[in-house]
Protein backbone atom coordinates (compact mmCIF):
# COMPACT_ATOMS: atom_id res chain seq x y z
CA UNK A 1 0.00 0.00 0.00
CA UNK A 2 1.22 3.30 -0.63
CA UNK A 3 1.30 6.36 1.84
CA UNK A 4 0.79 9.89 1.46
CA UNK A 5 1.86 12.28 4.59
CA UNK A 6 -0.70 15.59 4.33
CA UNK A 7 -0.15 18.46 6.90
CA UNK A 8 -2.33 20.85 6.83
CA UNK A 9 -4.09 23.92 9.36
CA UNK A 10 -7.17 21.50 9.66
CA UNK A 11 -9.15 18.97 8.48
CA UNK A 12 -13.02 19.22 8.27
CA UNK A 13 -15.25 21.41 10.17
CA UNK A 14 -12.47 21.59 13.63
CA UNK A 15 -14.98 23.64 15.96
CA UNK A 16 -14.98 27.08 15.19
CA UNK A 17 -12.37 26.66 12.70
CA UNK A 18 -14.52 25.75 9.69
CA UNK A 19 -13.00 26.23 6.50
CA UNK A 20 -13.17 25.69 3.18
CA UNK A 21 -9.90 23.80 2.67
CA UNK A 22 -10.59 21.98 5.62
CA UNK A 23 -13.52 20.19 4.50
CA UNK A 24 -12.36 19.42 1.12
CA UNK A 25 -9.31 17.58 2.22
CA UNK A 26 -11.94 15.53 3.80
CA UNK A 27 -13.12 14.49 0.24
CA UNK A 28 -9.82 14.29 -1.01
CA UNK A 29 -8.47 12.10 1.52
CA UNK A 30 -10.88 9.62 1.30
CA UNK A 31 -10.72 9.43 -2.46
CA UNK A 32 -7.00 8.40 -1.63
CA UNK A 33 -7.94 5.72 0.52
CA UNK A 34 -10.59 4.88 -2.49
CA UNK A 35 -7.32 4.66 -4.40
CA UNK A 36 -5.24 2.03 -2.02
CA UNK A 37 -3.66 4.95 -0.36
CA UNK A 38 -3.07 5.00 3.57
CA UNK A 39 -3.49 8.88 4.18
CA UNK A 40 -1.81 10.11 7.62
CA UNK A 41 -2.97 13.57 8.31
CA UNK A 42 -1.25 16.09 10.75
CA UNK A 43 -3.85 19.10 11.78
CA UNK A 44 -2.66 22.33 13.05
CA UNK A 45 -5.85 22.59 14.74
CA UNK A 46 -7.09 19.10 17.27
CA UNK A 47 -9.49 17.69 14.53
CA UNK A 48 -12.96 15.40 15.97
CA UNK A 49 -11.91 12.84 13.23
CA UNK A 50 -10.15 9.84 13.99
CA UNK A 51 -7.02 9.20 13.17
CA UNK A 52 -5.66 13.06 12.87
CA UNK A 53 -2.77 13.69 14.58
CA UNK A 54 -1.33 16.63 15.94
CA UNK A 55 1.11 18.75 13.73
CA UNK A 56 3.27 18.85 16.97
CA UNK A 57 3.86 15.14 16.62
CA UNK A 58 6.95 15.44 14.92
CA UNK A 59 8.01 12.10 16.10
CA UNK A 60 4.82 10.65 14.46
CA UNK A 61 5.55 12.97 11.20
CA UNK A 62 8.93 11.77 10.69
CA UNK A 63 7.32 8.41 10.85
CA UNK A 64 5.09 8.68 8.22
CA UNK A 65 7.15 10.26 5.97
CA UNK A 66 9.39 7.69 6.52
CA UNK A 67 7.25 5.47 4.29
CA UNK A 68 5.69 7.66 2.69
CA UNK A 69 5.74 8.53 -1.42
CA UNK A 70 4.65 12.09 -1.25
CA UNK A 71 4.46 14.77 1.34
CA UNK A 72 1.66 16.68 0.94
CA UNK A 73 1.55 20.40 2.41
CA UNK A 74 -2.03 20.88 1.95
CA UNK A 75 -3.18 24.20 4.28
CA UNK A 76 -1.02 26.65 6.33
CA UNK A 77 1.57 28.34 6.24
CA UNK A 78 3.22 29.84 9.16
CA UNK A 79 6.67 29.05 10.66
CA UNK A 80 5.53 25.53 11.98
CA UNK A 81 4.51 24.36 8.58
CA UNK A 82 7.70 25.65 7.10
CA UNK A 83 10.12 24.25 9.56
CA UNK A 84 8.52 20.91 8.36
CA UNK A 85 8.94 21.53 4.95
CA UNK A 86 12.63 21.96 5.42
CA UNK A 87 13.32 18.99 7.82
CA UNK A 88 12.48 16.72 4.99
CA UNK A 89 13.57 19.02 1.65
CA UNK A 90 15.22 16.65 -0.48
CA UNK A 91 14.38 13.39 0.97
CA UNK A 92 10.85 12.93 -0.19
CA UNK A 93 8.53 14.38 -3.22
CA UNK A 94 6.72 17.23 -1.66
CA UNK A 95 3.76 18.72 -2.77
CA UNK A 96 2.08 21.90 -1.96
CA UNK A 97 -1.09 22.90 -2.09
CA UNK A 98 -3.88 24.03 -3.57
CA UNK A 99 -4.54 26.54 -0.42
CA UNK A 100 -1.19 27.91 0.04
CA UNK A 101 -0.26 30.07 -2.79
CA UNK A 102 -3.02 32.67 -3.94
CA UNK A 103 -0.89 36.36 -4.40
CA UNK A 104 -2.18 38.04 -1.71
CA UNK A 105 0.54 38.06 1.22
CA UNK A 106 3.58 38.28 -1.59
CA UNK A 107 6.47 39.00 1.07
CA UNK A 108 5.06 35.39 3.16
CA UNK A 109 4.67 33.52 -0.25
CA UNK A 110 8.02 34.54 -1.33
CA UNK A 111 9.72 33.44 1.80
CA UNK A 112 7.79 30.37 1.79
CA UNK A 113 8.59 29.67 -2.05
CA UNK A 114 12.38 30.20 -1.18
CA UNK A 115 12.64 26.99 0.20
CA UNK A 116 12.31 25.66 -2.99
CA UNK A 117 11.09 22.19 -2.15
CA UNK A 118 8.31 21.36 -4.12
CA UNK A 119 7.78 19.24 -7.12
CA UNK A 120 4.10 20.66 -7.72
CA UNK A 121 2.87 23.40 -6.66
CA UNK A 122 -1.13 23.52 -7.30
CA UNK A 123 -3.66 25.86 -7.32
CA UNK A 124 -7.25 26.61 -7.70
CA UNK A 125 -7.63 28.11 -11.86
CA UNK A 126 -5.93 28.87 -14.73
CA UNK A 127 -5.73 33.13 -13.47
CA UNK A 128 -4.01 32.18 -10.45
CA UNK A 129 -1.58 29.69 -12.28
CA UNK A 130 -0.17 32.32 -14.69
CA UNK A 131 0.09 34.90 -12.14
CA UNK A 132 1.99 32.86 -9.73
CA UNK A 133 4.00 31.95 -12.78
CA UNK A 134 4.63 35.25 -13.54
CA UNK A 135 4.79 37.01 -10.09
CA UNK A 136 7.17 34.30 -8.40
CA UNK A 137 9.32 33.15 -11.84
CA UNK A 138 8.29 29.75 -11.21
CA UNK A 139 7.85 27.19 -14.18
CA UNK A 140 4.62 27.21 -15.51
CA UNK A 141 4.97 23.09 -15.78
CA UNK A 142 5.53 23.04 -12.00
CA UNK A 143 2.22 24.20 -11.14
CA UNK A 144 -0.78 22.12 -11.79
CA UNK A 145 -4.73 22.45 -10.83
CA UNK A 146 -6.35 20.83 -8.49
CA UNK A 147 -10.16 22.12 -7.22
CA UNK A 148 -11.48 19.94 -4.74
CA UNK A 149 -15.27 20.25 -3.81
CA UNK A 150 -16.74 19.44 -0.43
CA UNK A 151 -18.81 16.38 0.29
CA UNK A 152 -21.62 17.77 -2.57
CA UNK A 153 -24.15 15.09 -1.18
CA UNK A 154 -25.17 17.27 1.51
CA UNK A 155 -25.94 19.40 -0.92
CA UNK A 156 -28.72 18.60 -3.18
CA UNK A 157 -31.21 20.57 -3.54
CA UNK A 158 -34.48 21.10 -1.34
CA UNK A 159 -37.77 22.49 -2.72
CA UNK A 160 -38.75 24.47 -0.12
CA UNK A 161 -37.46 27.76 -0.74
CA UNK A 162 -37.72 30.02 2.20
CA UNK A 163 -37.31 33.23 0.19
CA UNK A 164 -34.29 34.63 1.77
CA UNK A 165 -31.47 36.05 0.65
CA UNK A 166 -28.17 34.30 2.68
CA UNK A 167 -24.83 35.28 3.33
CA UNK A 168 -22.86 33.15 5.39
CA UNK A 169 -19.34 32.52 6.59
CA UNK A 170 -16.71 33.31 9.58
CA UNK A 171 -17.70 36.81 10.25
CA UNK A 172 -15.03 37.38 12.71
CA UNK A 173 -12.70 37.18 9.65
CA UNK A 174 -12.05 40.46 7.93
CA UNK A 175 -11.90 38.71 4.60
CA UNK A 176 -15.34 38.36 5.24
CA UNK A 177 -16.26 41.60 4.92
CA UNK A 178 -20.27 41.29 6.43
CA UNK A 179 -19.86 44.56 7.17
CA UNK A 180 -20.40 45.15 3.22
CA UNK A 181 -23.06 42.53 3.37
CA UNK A 182 -24.71 44.22 6.26
CA UNK A 183 -24.89 47.09 4.47
CA UNK A 184 -26.45 45.65 1.38
CA UNK A 185 -29.15 44.23 3.74
CA UNK A 186 -29.93 47.80 4.98
CA UNK A 187 -30.07 49.21 1.66
CA UNK A 188 -32.79 46.18 0.42
CA UNK A 189 -35.05 46.54 3.16
CA UNK A 190 -37.61 45.46 0.90
CA UNK A 191 -36.18 41.70 1.01
CA UNK A 192 -35.88 38.93 4.18
CA UNK A 193 -32.27 38.13 4.90
CA UNK A 194 -30.55 35.61 6.15
CA UNK A 195 -26.65 35.76 7.93
CA UNK A 196 -25.22 32.51 9.22
CA UNK A 197 -22.20 33.29 10.79
CA UNK A 198 -22.83 36.34 12.08
CA UNK A 199 -22.73 37.30 14.66
CA UNK A 200 -21.26 33.74 16.25
CA UNK A 201 -19.67 31.08 14.49
CA UNK A 202 -22.27 28.70 12.60
CA UNK A 203 -22.07 24.79 13.17
CA UNK A 204 -21.11 23.70 9.72
CA UNK A 205 -23.55 20.44 9.81
CA UNK A 206 -26.59 22.19 11.70
CA UNK A 207 -26.68 25.01 9.55
CA UNK A 208 -26.56 22.95 5.82
CA UNK A 209 -30.63 22.65 6.19
CA UNK A 210 -31.14 25.87 6.49
CA UNK A 211 -28.45 27.17 3.52
CA UNK A 212 -30.37 24.85 1.11
CA UNK A 213 -33.78 26.30 1.60
CA UNK A 214 -32.52 30.24 1.01
CA UNK A 215 -33.66 31.96 -2.61
CA UNK A 216 -30.26 33.89 -3.67
CA UNK A 217 -26.38 33.57 -2.00
CA UNK A 218 -24.45 36.42 -1.97
CA UNK A 219 -20.30 36.70 -1.35
CA UNK A 220 -18.74 39.52 -0.04
CA UNK A 221 -15.26 38.10 0.61
CA UNK A 222 -12.38 40.70 -0.07
CA UNK A 223 -10.73 37.62 -1.79
CA UNK A 224 -11.89 33.82 -2.63
CA UNK A 225 -9.17 31.25 -3.65
CA UNK A 226 -11.65 29.23 -4.58
CA UNK A 227 -15.13 30.03 -2.74
CA UNK A 228 -16.49 26.23 -1.22
CA UNK A 229 -19.24 28.05 0.43
CA UNK A 230 -20.29 29.45 -2.89
CA UNK A 231 -19.82 26.05 -4.89
CA UNK A 232 -22.42 24.45 -1.78
CA UNK A 233 -25.03 26.93 -3.01
CA UNK A 234 -24.66 26.14 -6.53
CA UNK A 235 -24.80 22.97 -6.57
CA UNK A 236 -27.65 23.24 -4.44
CA UNK A 237 -29.19 25.28 -7.58
CA UNK A 238 -29.63 28.45 -5.62
CA UNK A 239 -28.19 31.82 -7.67
CA UNK A 240 -24.90 33.15 -6.65
CA UNK A 241 -23.63 37.09 -6.90
CA UNK A 242 -20.02 37.06 -6.41
CA UNK A 243 -17.19 39.74 -7.64
CA UNK A 244 -14.46 39.27 -9.81
CA UNK A 245 -11.72 38.59 -6.94
CA UNK A 246 -13.65 35.59 -6.02
CA UNK A 247 -11.59 32.91 -8.51
CA UNK A 248 -14.39 30.44 -9.07
CA UNK A 249 -14.62 31.25 -12.71
CA UNK A 250 -18.05 31.77 -13.10
CA UNK A 251 -19.30 33.06 -16.22
CA UNK A 252 -21.68 36.41 -15.84
CA UNK A 253 -25.29 36.02 -16.52
CA UNK A 254 -24.72 32.18 -17.89
CA UNK A 255 -24.05 30.27 -14.58
CA UNK A 256 -23.65 33.17 -11.51
CA UNK A 257 -24.04 37.01 -11.48
CA UNK A 258 -20.22 38.36 -11.40
CA UNK A 259 -20.64 42.13 -10.89
CA UNK A 260 -17.95 44.91 -9.33
CA UNK A 261 -18.17 44.79 -5.73
CA UNK A 262 -20.23 48.54 -5.24
CA UNK A 263 -23.03 49.08 -3.34
CA UNK A 264 -25.40 49.66 -6.51
CA UNK A 265 -23.66 46.67 -8.41
CA UNK A 266 -24.77 44.11 -5.84
CA UNK A 267 -28.42 45.76 -4.78
CA UNK A 268 -28.88 45.97 -8.76
CA UNK A 269 -27.74 42.48 -9.07
CA UNK A 270 -30.00 40.68 -6.44
CA UNK A 271 -32.88 43.10 -7.35
CA UNK A 272 -32.76 41.67 -10.80
CA UNK A 273 -32.57 37.99 -9.31
CA UNK A 274 -35.48 38.21 -6.95
CA UNK A 275 -37.91 39.97 -9.96
CA UNK A 276 -36.90 37.91 -13.04
CA UNK A 277 -37.84 34.13 -12.57
CA UNK A 278 -37.01 33.31 -16.18
CA UNK A 279 -33.95 34.51 -15.42
CA UNK A 280 -33.27 33.01 -11.60
CA UNK A 281 -34.35 29.34 -13.55
CA UNK A 282 -31.73 30.02 -15.69
CA UNK A 283 -29.09 31.01 -13.35
CA UNK A 284 -29.78 28.22 -10.75
CA UNK A 285 -29.57 25.31 -13.36
CA UNK A 286 -26.52 26.54 -15.01
CA UNK A 287 -24.90 27.38 -12.11
CA UNK A 288 -25.38 23.39 -10.34
CA UNK A 289 -24.47 22.43 -13.79
CA UNK A 290 -21.08 24.42 -13.79
CA UNK A 291 -20.19 22.22 -10.43
CA UNK A 292 -21.07 19.07 -11.99
CA UNK A 293 -18.87 19.82 -15.23
CA UNK A 294 -15.99 20.91 -12.69
CA UNK A 295 -15.67 19.33 -9.36
CA UNK A 296 -18.37 16.64 -9.28
CA UNK A 297 -15.78 14.10 -9.82
CA UNK A 298 -12.89 16.19 -8.61
CA UNK A 299 -11.48 14.54 -5.72
CA UNK A 300 -11.13 11.18 -7.04
CA UNK A 301 -9.90 13.03 -10.32
CA UNK A 302 -7.33 14.58 -9.17
CA UNK A 303 -6.25 11.55 -6.56
CA UNK A 304 -5.22 9.55 -9.93
CA UNK A 305 -2.95 12.46 -10.35
CA UNK A 306 -0.42 11.10 -7.31
CA UNK A 307 -0.03 8.54 -9.80
CA UNK A 308 1.98 11.26 -12.15
CA UNK A 309 3.78 13.13 -9.53
CA UNK A 310 5.42 10.04 -8.39
CA UNK A 311 6.50 9.07 -11.39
Amino acid sequence: MKTVTIITFNYGNAGCHFNGPGVSLVSFAESLRGLGYEVNVFSKIPSTYPNVKNLRDTKAIKASVKKSEVLHHWSGISLEFVNIIKMFNNSIKIISGPNLIDTVNREEESRYLEIDAFSKILTVNHKLKSKIARLYGIDDNKIDLLRIAPNLNLWEPVHNDDGTILWKGNSRQMVKDVDFALLVAKNLPQFKFKFIGYPSPYNYSEHIRSAKQSHIYFSTSLSETMGCTIIEQLYAKIPCIIHPKINLELSNRHDGIVVPKTLNAYCEAIEEVMSDSLFYDKIASNGRQFVIDNLKNSPIDYARKYLEYES
